[in-house]
């Protein structure tokens, strides 16, 4: 079989999820079936993993990460609308820049691995006339997302949508024919409960008074609820429970509010100090998330198929979380973990409370979760689904 030449778009190369998920994937293809080259808006974290793998990275500063990023320091309604514009702008020249790169690179095929480069790989493909995977890795909260990327999926060049979950898929009604459920998968090795050593006190001072630890790693977003995840943690408390609630993660890039500080006040302003720790970003949440008894995933909006729910599963840690999107799809209520009401914060506490109170339905949650990730999001196994994909799609 001819080997092809595939250009990856990402614009994300931080820390999110959709980063990551591309690494693993392109860890795991076949490179004598596909030659893989990935464009991004700088090397970022994402960029540097996927250089010490071998796989060549090329930087295009004009793919902007996000379509809002700010562009200047001080956020108000004049700087978005500029950023807004500026952005736009960066978008247009980036479909030219991409289409003298599929020429020059003869590439085959164009992967588009979020929502930001959809529609600029698409512009790119019909310029150069080649096939464009889309891979669809967000639930479109607004009608004008859900219509505009629903219609330019029609698109004859782009043959096809790889969703992330059925929840992902359902933005795109109408077009079985186009749209593929691949999950999310994880390097089982990577994530070996017994390859990792556990290392939360040597990075956060969790007193000797706590019961158990609750922990949350994610982007500091609105949507994500953490401020319902807080709510819950007063609750419990005032209930005489001491676990301590350990928060993982950063504002993400050029955001145009500062919501991790806007947490921590919150935590000091309910006296929750004592037993609601910040750990920033971690390189490797391994060391921290091994240690845990228990992972809150409390989204108040449709989260499509969250890393942060299959990487502690992976590591035998049970997990709360919110019954929308996704998340569903990953937690075996009862079985895996717990699922609550979406944005109920009442819910919430009592169903962490549900597992800090029975350490034997937590052991058995344990083992059933590792064995759920080796059947169903094994990294190596989800490369070989997308990159069967990609093949008939370049043909």
């Amino acid at each position: 079989m001819k080997r092809i030449k595939v250009l990856f778009l990402t614009s994300c190369t931080g820390r999110g999820g959709s980063g990551n998920s591309l690494f693993y994937f392109l860890k795991h293809i076949d490179r004598s079936r596909i030659d893989p080259v990935v464009v991004m808006p700088k090397q970022g974290v994402i960029g540097k993993r996927l250089a010490a793998e071998g796989i060549r990275c090329l930087v295009y500063p004009r793919l902007r990460e996000r379509l809002y990023e700010m562009r200047y320091g001080r956020p108000g309604w004049i700087t978005k609308l500029v950023s807004l514009i500026r952005n736009s702008i960066d978008c247009c020249f980036f479909v030219l820049q991409l289409t003298a790169l599929i020429s020059r690179e003869k590439a085959d095929l164009v992967h588009c691995n979020q929502m930001m480069v959809k529609l600029m790989g698409a512009a790119a493909g019909i310029l150069s006339g080649i096939p464009v995977v889309w891979h669809c890795r967000t639930i479109y909260n607004t009608r004008p997302q859900r219509v505009g990327f629903k219609l330019a999926a029609k698109l004859r060049v782009v043959r096809r949508v790889i969703a992330v979950s059925n929840a992902a898929a359902a933005n795109y009604p109408g077009l079985s024919l186009k749209v593929v459920v691949i999950h999310n998968g994880v390097d089982l090795e990577h994530f070996a409960r017994d390859q990792v050593a556990g290392g939360i006190h040597k990075v956060l001072d969790v007193r000797e008074e706590s019961t158990a630890t609750v922990g949350f790693m994610g982007r500091m977003v609105r949507w994500k609820g953490i401020d319902r995840l807080l709510d819950a943690a007063e609750m419990i408390l005032a209930a005489g429970h001491r676990p301590t609630f350990v928060i993982m993660g950063e504002n993400p890039n050029n955001s145009s509010e500062d919501l991790l500080q806007m947490y921590k006040d919150s935590v000091h302003d309910r006296c929750l100090s004592r037993h609601v720790l910040f750990a920033g970003f971690q390189k490797d949440v391994r060391p921290i998330l091994v240690d845990l008894d228990l992972v809150v995933v409390p989204s108040i909006t449709p989260d499509p198929c969250p890393r942060s729910v299959i990487e502690s599963l992976a590591l035998g840690v049970p997990v709360v979380g919110s019954d929308t999107g996704g998340i569903p799809e990953l937690v075996i209520d009862g079985t895996t973990g717990l699922l609550s009401k979406a944005g109920d914060a009442a819910d919430l506490a009592r169903k962490i409370l549900c597992l800090l109170e029975s350490k034997g339905c937590r052991q058995k949650m344990s083992l059933a979760a590792r064995e759920s990730v080796e059947r169903k999001h094994d990294a190596s196994q989800v490369a070989d689904r997308i990159q069967e994909v990609l093949l008939e799609s370049a043909s």
